[in-house]
């Protein structure tokens, strides 16, 4: 039974990368852009997240989670807690991401392979299918308040060995709307985000 780690988002997941113009044997410069869009849920019942990224040089990547139960302790000592319930997870490289300049509105739209399961942490048992279903979806999202400007750099250096310094930079701006997934239903979203991101690389090792 395939599983998923569930990791919350945190602002910008990813940045995209376009194919390496070499500059020497061992030394590559590299720059891209990204276009993102995400979304998440949360209830007294359950959570989830919608996240779509377009890659300049690796296409377009989706992920789709959502978990309906509850985290109860899976002792007397209450010291360790399992989830039970059910959850909905799946991957996309089949959509289309559309988002206005001023990142005002974006909308996404394609299909997604899902698989569902039953879990019980506690017992370490868990149903379902190892086929996927794949469901067309759509997803619509307005941009809230003011958009951000971001700009940050860094660097890794082993001398002698390895040097590698890289720059990014965009906007990203808060976001509210939903996502429709036909038979899965549709969930509002209580936050999101739209953003666009522009970065570059050097290595030389």
């Amino acid at each position: 039974m395939r599983k998923l780690a569930v990791i919350p988002m945190a602002g910008l997941l990813v940045l995209a990368i376009s194919a390496p113009a070499l500059a020497g044997p061992n030394v590559s410069n590299s720059s891209g852009s990204a276009t993102v869009v995400n979304g998440e849920w949360y209830s007294d019942g359950g959570s989830g997240y919608a996240y779509f990224a377009t890659d300049s040089m690796y296409g377009v990547w989706g992920e789709f989670l959502e978990e309906s139960g509850e985290w109860v302790p899976c002792d007397e000592s209450g010291e360790f807690y399992g989830f039970v319930g059910s959850r909905t997870f799946g991957w996309s490289g089949d959509f289309a991401i559309d988002v206005d300049s001023r990142l005002d509105h974006a909308t996404v739209s394609g299909t997604i392979d899902v698989f569902t399961e039953t879990v019980n942490d506690c017992t370490g048992e868990y149903g379902g299918s190892d086929e996927p279903v794949t469901v067309a979806f759509s997803a619509e999202l307005d941009g809230v308040g003011d958009a951000v400007r971001f700009r940050n750099s860094g660097s890794y250096k082993l001398p002698g060995e390895f040097n590698s310094h890289g720059s990014q930079s965009g906007r990203e701006r808060p976001a509210t709307g939903s996502i429709d997934l036909g038979e899965l239903g549709t969930q509002t979203f209580d936050s999101g985000v739209l953003a666009s991101i522009s970065w570059r690389d050097h290595t030389n090792n």
